[in-house]
């Protein structure tokens, strides 16, 4: 049989005597396999003489609940009435300082007493109630029991546990207060200027507040938790800017952040009352050196139903009077998270020099409650930041179930002030990195599905660095790109814009009549290459105010699906422009191609204009519109035909005699076009020639010059009507 060892705690039988303390007393206390308590013989025989009861200094020393083990808990009486136990072997555990355990009865002195010996405490099974905060010291772990221990708050605004640094904290349910009484603010985890904390394996719900808070701390890692039914504002589902509150945040002030690794957590909101986000970094306050916060990481985590978004890191600060300003640092990474049901931006990063979002899987626009307008700036949002690298998301939106769903993918700067960027610390600052220096800033927007979007799948804006939208495939959504205040000045070495091998099909989305595949203005030194555009609502490409530009071996098809005046390509307020080996024609013949012209020219283009080696078949009003388009411009190796087919019967034809029928096919000119006949049968001899005789109208004829009447075969015609230039 083991050795049973008791927890025990003093008790004084006459408090109003005003003896509190009873100093000097220590010994182990043992029980044997007889039930006698052995290792000290004072203690020992008090044992004997009481029938199981110690009386130490004038306080009764009493056993609570037994517990089976190897270690010895020693103890001395320090004061106030209370055993306090020696450690052994590192490791404390609470039952020797008999807490209730039922979650009836407030537990908080009984951890902070056990907690305060500075060694990892085993809190064991039960649901230790707390009534004020408990304070961890430096190196304390705290540890429960899977499945079975509870740290439950019973007092609205109370902070269960505070840590102080280089603590873990493992394998413990967090229960909030439960109340949204104003006021009642209640949090799990808190911590400020610590540093080494780890949380593993636990589990917050009910909390008001945040169920995690941090402040000013370093080297933290969030690995393995649940976050399930935390409350947020009575109101926050039918209006989610009423809750500010997320699951984990992280406060900032100039002392700063650092080194945060968030993994493996699963975060799903009240249906109810959802808060606002799953993890949130707080907006400084002032600039400081080093920034609020450096390097963050979320990754392989699940959010969802939360009012505003699953993940939003704010790196800017507020000066009064004037506009936002990002700090020069700051390092965010999010990767294969799953986010469900956002009512605003899924991820949210601002102000940050170093950016990485990849691999992570957004259904967001799913409406919560008929409530929410569903996201209202798009599923992942950067502003103000800097290499930038947005790669292999999916983003999804049932455009049945939410049609205001508005971007996929935002990367935007400070429109009022289109410098102001997040940019990296320069040479002299300890943080330096040579390659996330300003001269290689670099912005990737890459490999990413879009699937249902009310406005362009991608919008970016006042960026003035190299920016690469690459390998992309998006469907309907209302325009595939919209690209705006790009390049700064001319001056700028690094103000480049390629949009190449993406993929776009309008689809359900392209009722818009002002939604193009592409949308550029206000750029510099654009290249558009390889890239599939068909069935957007207006135009294929549509470019203003652009110089450098070179528009090559895209295919722009079946696009006009709402506006009825859009072409394949526009450009206009543009100089030095290369249009070159695109395809602005139908792809097959299930698609109807609905673009008027496969090119034309709004007002204002200067410069050179090269547009050469093209098709422009196939389009309602012809290849190339050239009104607005440079005198100077060289055309050459361009391909436009029009095609269409007619029933008719030609004969029977006497000798000598002929027969003719006229068509239109819109767009034909005499004097430029030339027509192909496609014929139904066997023309008898006859012979049969075709011309474009007046403006969109071919003519048909056939000769009999063979001597004898003959009826060449009737049914469907077609005709084509090339133009080269």
């Amino acid at each position: 049989m083991p050795t049973v060892y008791l927890s025990a705690h003093l008790s004084d039988p006459n408090p109003a005597s005003g003896a509190d303390t009873a100093a000097g007393a220590t010994g182990i206390v043992i029980i044997d396999a007889s039930c006698n308590l052995t290792a000290n013989t004072t203690l020992s025989a008090q044992w004997q003489a009481g029938n199981g009861a110690i009386t130490l200094g004038g306080f009764n020393l009493t056993f609570n609940r037994p517990f089976v083990g190897d270690q010895v808990p020693a103890f001395s009486v320090t004061g106030a009435g209370r055993v306090t136990f020696a450690a052994h072997n590192q490791t404390i555990k609470l039952w020797w300082y008999g807490p209730n355990g039922t979650g009836a009865v407030d537990d908080s002195a009984t951890l902070r007493i056990a907690a305060a010996h500075g060694l990892p405490l085993e809190l064991g099974r039960g649901t230790f109630a707390v009534a004020a905060g408990v304070a961890i010291p430096l190196n304390t772990d705290l540890i429960g029991e899977s499945g079975a221990t509870q740290i439950q708050n019973i007092a609205g605004s109370v902070t269960g546990i505070t840590l102080v640094g280089n603590n873990r904290i493992v394998d413990i349910a967090f229960i909030g207060y439960g109340s949204q009484t104003s006021g009642h603010l209640d949090s799990g985890i808190v911590a400020s200027g610590a540093n080494q904390l780890a949380i593993e394996r636990c589990s917050f719900s009910g909390f008001r507040g945040e169920p995690i808070r941090l402040g000013d701390v370093n080297t933290v890692t969030i690995r393995h938790c649940q976050f399930i039914n935390n409350l947020g504002s009575p109101t926050s589902k039918s209006n989610p800017a009423s809750e500010t509150s997320p699951d984990i945040l992280i406060q900032t002030s100039a002392s700063g952040s650092s080194s945060i690794v968030i993994a493996e957590i699963r975060c799903a909101a009240s249906e109810v009352t959802p808060k606002a986000t799953g993890v949130f970094i707080s907006q400084p306050a002032s600039s400081g050196s080093p920034p609020p916060w450096q390097e963050v990481i979320v990754a392989d985590s699940f959010f969802n139903g939360y009012s505003r978004g699953g993940v939003y890191f704010d790196n800017e600060y507020f000066n009064i009077g004037v506009n936002k300003a990002p700090y020069e640092g700051g390092k965010a990474i999010i990767r294969n998270c799953q986010i469900y049901k956002s009512g605003q931006e899924a991820i949210k990063i601002k102000g940050c020099w170093f950016v990485e979002i990849m691999y992570n899987y957004i259904e967001i626009w799913e409406i919560i409650s008929p409530e929410i307008p569903g996201n209202l700036q798009g599923g992942i949002h950067v502003n103000n930041g800097g290499h930038i690298n947005v790669s292999n998301n999916q983003l999804y939106n049932d455009l049945n179930q939410n049609p205001l769903a508005t971007n996929g993918i935002r990367i935007q700067g400070n429109s009022t002030t289109p410098a102001l960027w997040a940019l990296p610390p320069t040479e002299t600052d300890p943080n330096y990195d040579s390659e996330y220096s300003l001269s290689s800033s670099l912005f990737v927007i890459s490999g990413n599905q879009i699937d249902g979007a009310g406005q362009p799948a991608i919008f970016i804006t006042d960026i003035p660095f190299q920016t690469n939208v690459v390998n992309n495939q998006a469907r309907n959504c209302a325009g595939f790109l919209r690209a705006d205040g790009l390049g700064g000045t001319p001056d700028r070495s690094n103000n480049l814009l390629t949009v190449a091998h993406n993929n776009f099909r309008g689809g359900n989305a392209s009722n818009s009549s002002t939604s193009s595949g592409i949308q550029i203005s206000n750029s510099a030194c654009v290249t558009i290459d390889g890239n599939v555009v068909i069935e957007s609502g207006a135009y294929g490409a549509v470019i203003a105010s652009t110089y450098n530009l070179i528009i090559s071996n895209n295919t722009f098809c079946s696009n006009n699906v709402s506006n009825g005046i859009a072409d394949g390509i526009r450009v206009g307020t543009s100089n030095n422009v290369t249009i070159i080996g695109n395809r602005c024609t139908s792809v097959d013949t299930i698609l109807p191609n609905l673009q008027k012209y496969g090119l034309s020219f709004s007002s204002g283009n200067t410069g050179s204009f090269i547009i050469t080696d093209n098709d422009f078949s196939q389009n309602v009003s012809g290849p190339i519109n050239t009104l607005n388009m440079p005198i100077s411009a060289c055309i050459s190796g361009n391909i436009g035909f029009f095609s269409s087919s007619f029933s008719w019967t030609p004969g029977p034809i006497p000798a000598g005699s002929s027969t003719s029928v006229s068509i239109t096919i819109a767009g034909a000119s005499p004097g430029a076009d030339r027509v192909d006949i496609g014929i139904p049968g066997s023309g008898n001899g006859g012979l049969l020639e075709a011309w474009v005789s007046a403006v969109n109208t071919v003519t048909l004829q056939y000769f009999n010059q063979t001597g004898v009447s003959i009826t060449p075969s009737s049914g469907n015609f077609l005709v084509e009507v090339t133009r080269k230039s």
